[in-house]
């Protein structure tokens, strides 16, 4: 399932971890006091982060950062380095500024996106819920958001629900809580909890292709395979699907034994080879047989080969047509390999069962040292000496009768 979401969650954590989302520093409580020429040296370094400068902002600070460590400035300084893309330096200069005033909101806050923009997610969590912990009751929603997909993509789909679910019970709940707590719904295997959250998102976003498919998903894992296509045909015509909506879609189909639809579901689509394997499938389970004859046909005068000749074979024998079929085995034994040997085998039973057993014998002969069908043409060969001598006996009493084997081309 993490693969389904991987795109549309991977744009929601790109959006949250920008360095927009950090918090201006401000005096705290419990901070340092600040001396003149201190004021003096951070008002020009805010001056510089507002104006842009962040390569000022760590010149002018860079004395301040290695002497006295003050929070206010371990901040600015932070905060210009999250600007530049440096998460990790950042993320160690807010780490500084704790050190020296541990309750300090904007630097435990900042801490957090500096290292969830660094990929520490586990630390980043944790911080993050610290944060929320500290910061006014408007605010603590979207920490907990930021933390539960730390969670998620530290791989802890359990505790990014934990986060979230005391905020998704109103309907002021935001659509990015829903989805990332549907999606870690179903990694827990909530997969009730996970259809009731995308049904509510299609409900509200019924536009949204991702929120039909992960429905769909929902009730597959659910065995409900009928409620599942219907998802994903709404998918399948929203804008911006694409050949993997259609595969989906396509699979399902035949898991719900409906392979016509199957085939339907990718009309139109440039063919690879498993979908090519695919629509073979599908045309035998809906006893297509005539027109998979000729899609194989087309098939083998691209790229013959003994695999092709022997479901050629197969079909035509469904289809009654005996002669056909052992021409047809017949090419496929022209190859070499276990496959080709298999189709000359199939050729030979063809032959005992339209009544030449001569040619059947002739067919056996020249499997008899075969590796792979040898002991089979063997026990064949075997079996038509013993039809043979039974002719014989039979032959001056009431003529020759015929005598045949059926045999089917199955498996």
């Amino acid at each position: 399932m993490r693969v389904l979401v991987v795109r549309c969650l991977a744009c929601v954590i790109s959006c949250a971890v920008y360095a927009a989302l950090a918090v201006a520093p401000c005096p705290a409580a419990g901070a340092p006091s600040v001396s003149r020429a201190q004021g003096v040296l951070f008002a020009r370094a805010v001056r510089q982060y507002e104006q842009g400068d962040m390569a000022a902002v760590l010149e002018t600070l860079n004395s301040e950062i290695n002497t006295n460590s003050h929070p206010y400035a371990c901040n600015i300084y932070g905060l210009a380095l999250l600007k530049i893309g440096r998460a990790k330096q950042a993320a160690a200069a807010f780490a500084k500024g704790l050190e020296k005033n541990p309750d300090d909101y904007s630097l435990t806050h900042n801490l957090g996106i500096a290292l969830m923009q660094a990929g520490r997610y586990g630390e980043a969590g944790d911080v993050l819920v610290k944060a929320a912990s500290r910061a006014e009751a408007g605010l603590r929603p979207s920490l907990l958001y930021l933390a539960a997909q730390c969670a998620y993509l530290d791989h802890k789909p359990r505790r990014a629900l934990t986060l979230l679910k005391p905020f998704l019970a109103g309907p002021e709940a935001a659509e990015s809580w829903i989805y990332l707590a549907a999606v870690a719904s179903l990694e827990c295997g909530e997969r009730p909890l996970a259809e009731q959250y995308f049904d509510r998102l299609v409900r509200s976003r019924p536009g949204k292709r991702e929120y039909w498919k992960g429905l769909a998903h929902a009730r597959l894992q659910q065995g409900k395979n009928p409620s599942a296509i219907a998802a994903l045909e709404v998918a399948k015509r929203l804008p911006g699907s694409g050949l993997q909506d259609r595969d989906e879609l396509s699979r399902l189909y035949m898991l719900a034994t409906a392979p016509l639809l199957s085939l339907r579901a990718r009309q139109g689509d440039a063919e690879n080879p498993e979908q090519r394997d695919m629509r073979i499938r599908c045309l035998e389970r809906a006893n297509r047989h005539a027109e998979l004859v000729s899609y194989l046909d087309s098939r083998i005068a691209v790229e013959p080969g003994p695999e092709l000749f022997w479901l050629k074979g197969r079909s035509l024998y469904r289809m009654g047509r005996l002669h056909e079929a052992l021409a047809a085995f017949s090419g496929g034994g022209r190859f070499g390999g276990e496959a080709a040997a298999r189709c000359a085998m199939m050729a030979g039973m063809l032959a005992w069962e339209a009544g030449d057993l001569q040619d059947a014998r002739n067919r056996f002969t020249a499997l008899a040292e075969n590796e792979f069908f040898g002991t089979e043409a063997s026990q064949a060969l075997l079996s038509l000496e013993s039809i043979e001598r039974l002719l014989e006996e039979l032959s001056s009493e009431s003529g020759k009768p015929e005598l045949s084997a059926t045999v089917s081309a199955g498996d």
